[in-house]
């Protein structure tokens, strides 16, 4: 198990497994996190698609008002991704 951080510290965790290629999973919380909530569960999945890659990610576990990680995902990462990959 390999420890992580991201975001000057605000995500840390533990990768679990590491497929390359395929798949990631990791255990993951950020300092939003109450000291006795569990870290959540982070998956994300890589499948050959027509024209790239599809990227799947699922997050479960997480805090009661966790779905704010959801817009996050979108804003700090997906966006990001798609204007980097983009030709």
């Amino acid at each position: 198990m390999a420890p992580f951080s991201a975001g000057e510290g605000y995500i840390a965790g533990v990768n679990l497994e590491l497929e390359p290629g395929k798949r990631i999973l990791q255990r993951w919380r950020t300092t939003d996190f109450a000291e006795e909530d569990a870290d959540s569960m982070l998956e994300i999945t890589f499948e050959g698609a027509e024209g790239g890659t599809l990227m799947t990610i699922r997050q479960w576990d997480l805090p009661e008002d966790g779905m704010q990680y959801k817009q996050g995902w979108v804003d700090w990462y997906i966006r990001p991704m798609q204007t980097y990959f983009s030709p």
